[in-house]
């Protein structure tokens, strides 16, 4: 689609509530109807799986061969429906509401069934013997979309990239990776951004969340913000495993992953948010051994001239 009726629909749905509602009205429908039936389903079933992992941990036996096939076939399974799910929407991913759907069917993705597989994997594969995860609850209030969400607006990119850090922390503390940022060169004069801001915040979780699963312990995050001319700069910078001349090529390209349970979704969904949305500019940069740099330009809201 077009980058000029990609800012038509979003200044349409801006201006006119009543074409955010309606696109409100679509996207949770197909939350309901589509998305969560099978996520659902697959919840559970890796549920059954961490009961049992956990019993033998309980009972001093040791995680079985069975144990590993069974996590194993049931990531084969996730993938393909986690596929047919975001393929029902491929015509639609270029647009705002598709990638409102896509980017929140991701999310979701991520909290219902990736902590408890991550979980699961560390234990089955002798890295902990601590399997304790707290089950996503598909909750309106953790799932739904709410007609704001489609309206653009100003936000304070400081402090969402702040919260971001906040909410990660966890992952961080766990494998004992330092975080530096000059963030706090901003608490007075703040760095504002028109954009929408749940995608804004999901695409930098995906951003940071990459980071943290590609840093081992001990390792470094760093991040910077910088104003040149008329855009901000963020350069996210991790001390990671890195990413192969040969991955490298295929990172945006739709369904690629190197994760057991990865959709390959995120990063072109980032990309296409941030460069077909907001007309910035997304690079990666990246050495195998030495970690990878993410950049992110994006220009700064009118706010900030005034």
């Amino acid at each position: 689609m077009s980058e000029s009726i990609n800012r038509e629909k979003s200044d349409l749905a801006e201006k006119n509530p009543d074409f955010a509602e309606e696109w409100c009205r679509k996207a949770n429908q197909y939350l309901y109807d589509i998305v969560f039936p099978i996520l659902k389903e697959a919840q559970e079933e890796l549920k059954d799986l961490q009961q049992a992992a956990k019993a033998n941990l309980d009972s001093a036996q040791e995680i079985t061969d069975e144990d590993k096939n069974t996590l194993k076939s049931i990531s084969n399974k996730i993938n393909l429906k986690i596929d047919n799910i975001l393929s029902v929407r491929k015509g639609e991913n270029d647009s705002l509401l598709g990638l409102m759907l896509l980017s929140r069917v991701h999310r979701i993705k991520n909290e219902s069934l990736d902590r408890i597989y991550n979980a699961l994997y560390d234990v089955i594969h002798g890295h902990t013997k601590k399997i304790d995860v707290i089950p996503f609850e598909f909750l309106p209030e953790n799932i739904e979309f709410r007609p704001e969400e489609f309206r653009s607006g100003h936000i304070k990119l400081d402090e969402t990239i702040d919260l971001v850090i906040f909410v990660e922390g966890k992952s961080a503390d766990r494998r004992k990776i330092e975080i530096n940022s000059n963030l706090s060169d901003f608490k007075t004069t703040h760095i504002f951004i028109d954009c929408h801001s749940s995608l804004t915040f999901d695409s930098f979780i995906e951003l940071f969340k990459n980071a943290f699963d590609a840093t081992p312990v001990g390792g470094k995050l760093n991040i910077k913000l910088e104003k040149k001319g008329e855009n901000v700069i963020v350069t996210i910078s991790d001390t990671g495993v890195g990413i192969s001349e040969e991955n490298l090529k295929k990172v945006f390209e739709k369904g690629f992953t190197t994760k057991p349970t990865g959709t390959g979704m995120g990063l072109p969904l980032v990309k296409t948010y941030f460069e077909d949305i907001l007309h910035g500019k997304f690079e990666l940069k990246s050495k195998e051994g030495k970690g990878t740099t993410v950049i992110v330009t994006l220009p700064l809201s009118k706010k900030q001239h005034d």
